[in-house]
């Protein structure tokens, strides 16, 4: 991708431009409830598996 240099130093400016703490955990992910995993309606379940 190449960007033109105004969009490059739009872009270090907006980034220069953020301030606050990050929190220490920022980088961990969350951990999610099981549920979450394959109960999709759209996921085949054992009931109606052909």
């Amino acid at each position: 991708m190449n960007l033109a240099d105004e969009e490059t130093v739009a872009i270090v400016t907006f980034l220069k431009s953020l301030t606050g703490k990050l929190p220490e955990d920022f980088a961990n992910a969350p951990v999610l409830p099981a549920a979450s995993f394959g109960s999709s309606p759209l996921s085949p379940s054992k009931d109606n598996a052909k």
